[in-house]
């Protein structure tokens, strides 16, 4: 049973503290065991919430949803349409909605909807025409209030993703509970008129494999400013400017043994019980290869999700035991529903007893299941496993990290990933008027206060700006791991 109290046999000059998601530490980690020793602890902290699922289930249908199994090349935005064929489409888009999107009652049910649905057609009433650029514009504006990286209108989300802003411009130290600029000496004392610095500064790995604190700020902007405020009274002001990533998607298997390391590279989650599976065969076949070794690598970079039973089947294969998710989920589907898509030749192919022993599938209503149920549990592992992550480590590749928090000694490295699993993607409609094509699917996961946010994601142990492969390499020789 994962323990809710934090371990006490930290040391007390090392440790100051903790809130309801962290311990605080008091000094920067000197070595590998102090370090895993806050990790371990922090990770033991994320405890899989309880649900009253009753909350979110509806009495509607998503057996009434014609789902499109081919996605549109591109609509006509320069057409124009008519106020009946615009609401005809917008009261499709929203009865599909209600019939089988699984945050409906998430996002705030029929009250909700109605009122954007209402406000929608209303824009239009007095219009003798509009286009179908201006109706696509308008539809991302008003639907904004659906956070969910899954649901997207021709491709494109209702919201932004939030980058991370590494201020690595100088590298601090943290020393009886004082951050200190390693190139002046100064200890901080505001950060952005901020002085919760335990909020902002955070344990990052330098270029040169060296543990330090960066400032981290997370933002769907793309310039921050920073004004940083020394003890002396002395200031200094900093622009950064970032760019939005470019998803690229990809199906990659990779090994590569680095000082005697093997680091699995992976850009999908793939369906290994398919005919296609083979990628995703290679991955778990590597966890059972390498589960001996002391230092394990695996490169969830870029990995744009899928399978959200690989992850859990590669770490039974890598620890011979199950490692549980901190996260519960609903679906709006039953388990006739789902055999109607099952079948051996298809490109996403999982057993039906395979979603009921590892996904922990059980049908708790005439329309709705739950998922992922399992007992929140800590999984003992004597080795290293390190996983590296960035801003497109999405969805399915998520699943992967959640579940690393359950399985002692492992660290989380890079940044911040997308935030992409609080619902997840069954397919598309095709809005019969523009041709805009809306996806979106019927699943509502549920997680810890403060451990997980859409589109800003899981948040890594040790934060890192560039290459995070090259820095935990040097990390470890720097540490002496072996």
């Amino acid at each position: 049973m994962k323990k809710l109290i934090a371990i006490w046999i930290l040391i007390i000059i090392f440790l100051v503290g903790c809130n309801s998601n962290a311990q605080i530490l008091n000094s920067t980690p000197k070595n590998l065991d102090e370090l895993l020793s806050v990790i371990n602890s922090n990770h033991k902290l994320v405890i899989k919430p309880e649900v009253d699922y009753e909350k979110y289930i509806t009495d509607y249908k998503s057996e009434n949803i014609s789902w499109n199994s081919d996605y549109p090349n591109y609509y006509d935005g320069s057409k124009a349409l008519t106020y009946d064929e615009i609401s005809e489409d917008v009261n499709y888009l929203f009865k599909c909605l209600k019939d089988g999107y699984g945050l409906y009652n998430y996002f705030g049910g029929d009250d909700i909807f109605d009122t954007y649905k209402d406000k929608l057609l209303e824009k239009y009433k007095n219009a003798n025409s509009i286009s179908i650029n201006v109706f696509f514009n308008d539809l991302i504006e008003n639907l904004a209030f659906i956070k969910d990286f899954h649901f997207k209108i021709y491709g494109e989300t209702t919201n932004k993703e939030k980058l991370a802003y590494i201020f690595d411009e100088y590298e601090f130290q943290k020393i009886n509970g004082k951050y200190i600029n390693s190139s002046n000496g100064k200890a901080v004392l505001s950060f952005n008129e901020s002085k919760e610095l335990d909020d902002i500064f955070k344990l990052s790995i330098s270029s040169d494999g060296t543990l330090v604190y960066y400032p981290i700020i997370i933002s769907d902007e793309i310039n921050y400013s920073i004004s940083i405020k020394y003890s002396d009274e002395s200031e200094e002001n900093i622009l950064y400017t970032t760019d939005r990533y470019s998803y690229k998607l990809n199906d990659e298997i990779k090994l590569d043994i680095k000082s005697a390391i093997p680091i699995i590279r992976v850009t999908r989650m793939g369906f290994d019980q398919s005919v296609n599976g083979d990628n995703a065969r290679k991955f778990l076949e590597y966890a059972t290869q390498y589960k001996d070794e002391k230092i394990v690598i695996v490169d969830l970079r870029n990995n744009f999700g899928g399978n959200g039973m690989l992850p859990q089947k590669w770490m039974m294969n890598f620890t011979s035991k199950f490692v549980p998710t901190n996260f519960s989920s609903l679906k709006h589907v039953t388990m006739e529903q789902i055999k109607k898509y099952i079948y051996p030749l298809s490109n996403n192919y999982q057993p039906i007893d395979e979603l009921v022993n590892i996904y922990g599938f059980e049908q708790i209503s005439d329309s709705f299941s739950k998922a992922l149920c399992q007992k929140d549990e800590f999984i003992s592992n004597d080795n290293l496993l390190i996983i590296l992550v960035n801003k497109q480590t999405f969805s399915a590749g998520e699943m992967f990290v959640d579940i690393a928090h359950n399985l002692e000694n492992t660290i989380i490295v890079g940044t911040n990933t997308a935030g992409g699993l609080t619902g997840d993607n069954v397919g598309l409609i095709t809005l019969s008027n523009s041709k805009i094509p809306v996806s979106f699917g019927n699943g509502l996961s549920f997680f810890p206060k403060n451990y997980f946010e859409e589109f800003v994601g899981f948040k890594p142990d040790l934060w890192v700006k560039g290459d995070a492969e090259e820095a935990v390499l040097k990390l470890i020789e720097n540490m002496k791991i072996k």
